[in-house]
């Protein structure tokens, strides 16, 4: 049952997934543009960057906070039970936590710095508005590589793998009940991580490339994005 279950999950999760849109810089020599021209792009960057800034903050904290506190709950739960099995499912739940908050801080998510890296760079001269422009470039494509993770199958294949893995560790040491308890809910929770990662800096380098480079010009893309909120989360869809 458990494993018709995330082969159910594993395959709805594939046909949920649109086609990752390709966005990509052009090879523009940038040091060929005038300080007018570098200016202009600079600031469409940073304006986009700062904007997308409180949700990557939200998105890294919000989950940071999560996992930090779900592995003090399932430690607090471990060391108060007398039940083995209770006790087995705790000491792993817990594990799980932790090796999720540690992957938060090994690998945070970059839109929660907005455009604070590039604002103490230099720009006294044309080669340093290059050097600082093209830093700008690098955050924005940083940015929306990490939002258009979520059309990447890894991510998906490991959030799977990792809770099937550690449900199987659960009936091993407790019992099918307990696994199927842990391992469904944090599937879930996997996901709705995944697809909570702010998504706005794919359509900023879209829109970037189309403004500047005039790639994409006259193409309609519609975005859809989870937002969490103080409140819960919504969903916004731009067309």
């Amino acid at each position: 049952m458990f494993r018709r279950l995330v082969l159910i999950f594993a395959v709805s999760i594939g046909i949920a997934l649109p086609a990752r849109a390709q966005d990509s810089r052009q090879g523009l020599d940038l040091s060929s543009l005038s300080d007018f021209e570098l200016g202009q792009r600079l600031d469409f960057i940073t304006q986009r960057l700062e904007r997308d800034r409180r949700a990557g903050w939200m998105y890294q904290w919000g989950w940071t906070a999560f996992y930090a506190a779900s592995m003090t709950q399932s430690i607090v739960d471990a060391s108060l039970t007398h039940d083995r099995k209770t006790k087995n499912t705790d000491i792993v739940e817990g594990a799980e936590s932790f090796g999720s908050l540690v992957w938060s801080f090994a690998s945070p998510h970059p839109a929660r710095l907005g455009a604070q890296p590039i604002f103490g760079m230099p720009d006294t001269n044309h080669e340093e508005r290059v050097e600082r422009l093209r830093a700008a470039e690098d955050l924005l494509q940083e940015d929306a590589d990490a939002a258009n993770e979520r059309y990447d199958t890894f991510p998906h294949l490991f959030n799977i793998a990792t809770n099937v893995a550690a449900g199987a560790l659960i009936w091993s040491v407790a019992d099918r009940t307990r696994a199927l308890r842990s391992a469904i809910p944090g599937l879930f929770i996997g996901e709705f991580e995944i697809f909570s990662a702010p998504i706005r800096a794919s359509g900023d380098l879209r829109d970037y490339n189309a403004r500047f480079n005039g790639v994409g010009r006259g193409q309609a893309q519609a975005d859809w994005e989870l937002v969490p909120t103080f409140g819960g989360a919504e969903i916004r869809f731009r067309f």
